[in-house]
């Protein structure tokens, strides 16, 4: 079987433009519209470009697997490790707490699934 290394410069082509992976992962909803949003949108191109790297930085081994298994073949994510972006995954009642106590630097993006917050800020 051979081995396909999924990185910053093909998750668009390999991932994003395939709506299979959308349906498959729906953890990822977010990533993907805000994806698309940045598509149809020449002002939110940085944020579709950012989904890219949230949705490489956070993917799971189980995620992986479910890849794995649309594409027929291993598959290796190369993730940027960039210190300057960090990422949080809080309930909705935290969050006045956590903006209250850390004040967010840079390009905050969140989102919300059920009762979840996942945020991520960049420099």
């Amino acid at each position: 079987m051979s081995m396909v290394e999924i990185n910053l410069n093909n998750v668009e082509e390999l991932i994003f433009h395939n709506r299979d992976f959308a349906d498959k992962i729906p953890d990822f909803r977010g990533y993907y519209d805000q994806w698309r949003l940045g598509r149809m949108t020449a002002a939110l191109k940085s944020v579709g470009q950012k989904s890219l790297v949230d949705f490489l930085n956070n993917i799971t081994e189980q995620q992986t697997l479910k890849i794995e298994e649309l594409l027929g073949e291993k598959v290796k994510i190369d993730c940027p490790k960039m210190s300057n972006i960090k990422s949080y995954t809080m309930d909705i009642t935290e969050l006045d707490d956590f903006m209250n106590q850390n004040s967010p630097y840079g390009y905050p993006r969140m989102y919300r699934k059920g009762t979840k917050i996942f945020i991520t800020i960049w420099r």
